[in-house]
């Protein structure tokens, strides 16, 4: 299963003090100094969507094309929500 991940970062690039969100990505950007920080790596939203389809798939509920179908639809749905 997915899990949350820490990553120490020195960027001397950035020169920000705060938090930042990045929704494609799913992490949060957390720096109490200029230039250091730490990445929060929260598990990816739509993967238990994801599995939900695949198991669908899995059992028979649904065919290959309507598992493609629904797929496609979730990624379409969380690509225009993260805009």
């Amino acid at each position: 299963m997915n899990k949350v991940k820490i990553q120490f970062i020195f960027k001397w690039y950035d020169l920000w003090i705060g938090f930042f969100y990045d929704k494609k990505k799913n992490w949060i950007y957390f720096l109490p100094l200029p230039t250091i920080g730490i990445i929060i790596k929260l598990p990816n939203r739509i993967s238990k969507e994801r599995l939900k389809i695949y198991y669908k798939y899995k059992n028979g509920d649904i065919t290959y094309d309507e598992y493609i179908e629904q797929r496609k639809e979730l990624e379409n749905k969380y690509r225009t929500d993260n805009l």
